[in-house]
């Protein structure tokens, strides 16, 4: 009957101890923009956006319709999050953010700061050079947005298509 008392009392303190979000993946934080934030979100497959970018290719002169739909074949999905006033109670923060993302074994790719807004590319590779997700945050002042790309982008495949041997000759004509 102890016992019993015991975790009946445990179980009645664990409900009333405010719950945290626990933030730990980049998803968590884009659902909880979403849900806390106040945000706007959505979520759209990656046949949907090779449709749209067949459309809007038309209006692109040969090697700009050609470098989006070479990319586009690689994007599973795409989820994008924006608030524009995130509520004054909405505790998340880029370093937050940062952390969980070096525990998930996202690199670093771009981070640009000026004043109050940052900027942060990160991306997600496997042992093989494949990109499997790329993740961008912009904290400015009250607003937030994030846009994740689930891909399979193998590194080596970025290198021989069209438009990336043709950046690198400009470049190298620089």
């Amino acid at each position: 009957m102890r016992y019993i008392n015991f975790l009946s009392f445990l179980f009645l303190i664990s409900f009333s101890i405010p719950a945290t979000a626990q933030l730990s993946s980049p998803d968590d934080f884009i659902s909880h923009v979403r849900d806390k934030g106040n945000g706007y979100a959505f979520t759209l497959p990656g046949w949907f956006l090779r449709v749209g970018g067949n459309l809007a290719s038309k209006d692109m002169d040969q090697k700009e319709s050609a470098a989006v739909k070479e990319l586009l074949q690689h994007i599973k999905k795409l989820r994008v999050v924006y608030t524009e006033k995130a509520p004054s109670s909405f505790a998340i923060n880029n370093s937050e953010l940062s952390t969980v993302m070096r525990d998930k074994k996202y690199d670093s790719l771009i981070q640009i700061r000026d004043g109050k807004s940052n900027v942060d590319l990160w991306a997600e590779m496997n042992s093989e050079d494949v990109i499997k997700n790329i993740f961008m945050s912009v904290f400015e002042e009250e607003h937030i947005g994030m846009i994740k790309i689930k891909t399979d982008l193998n590194l080596k495949d970025l290198q021989n298509m069209t438009f990336f041997k043709e950046l690198k000759n400009e470049s190298m004509k620089k």
